[in-house]
């Protein structure tokens, strides 16, 4: 089986939210085994937003989206369970 908190992820998500500077809502699609097929149950979990000044951005680039895809992803594997002891996110305030 597909450990979820060890998927290679590439650093679009990160991308994306420098670009549109917007908070990130992040999502969880759990499914049965982590497999997809017809007929299987599917769960939708929604996290609270991710406030875009907690991402850490300051001029852009590779390693500012992967810090950042990094968070978010972080964020998405405490909303399925996936992580044993998962700690809290804090955001700073702007």
């Amino acid at each position: 089986a597909v450990e979820p908190a060890s998927t290679p992820r590439k650093n679009g998500a990160g991308l994306i939210a420098y670009k549109s500077q917007a908070d990130v809502i992040p999502v969880c699609i759990k499914v049965k085994k982590h497999k997809y097929g017809i007929f299987r149950g599917v769960e939708i979990i929604f996290g609270k937003p991710i406030p875009y000044s907690s991402l850490g951005f300051k001029n852009g680039g590779t390693e500012e989206y992967k810090n950042a895809t990094d968070i978010i992803f972080g964020e998405i594997v405490k909303l399925g369970g996936f992580e044993e002891n998962p700690a809290p996110l804090t955001f700073k305030e702007d």
